[in-house]
């Protein structure tokens, strides 16, 4: 996949492996964090693993 970065101010080439796997790491990390401020906040939050959510 090839695209122009604006943080770095050039064109940047990555295997579309090596995206999908940063992508899926990246949203489970933000999950964790949304988990963890309604835990923080007294809630109780749902599940959040992927295949159940698309179960419902």
């Amino acid at each position: 996949m090839d695209w122009f970065s604006g943080s770095i101010n050039k064109d940047v080439s990555r295997p579309l492996g090596e995206l999908l796997v940063h992508f899926f790491n990246h949203q489970t990390h933000h999950r964790g964090q949304v988990n963890a401020m309604i835990t923080a906040a007294g809630g109780r939050p749902d599940d959040t693993d992927l295949f159940i959510m698309s179960m419902r």
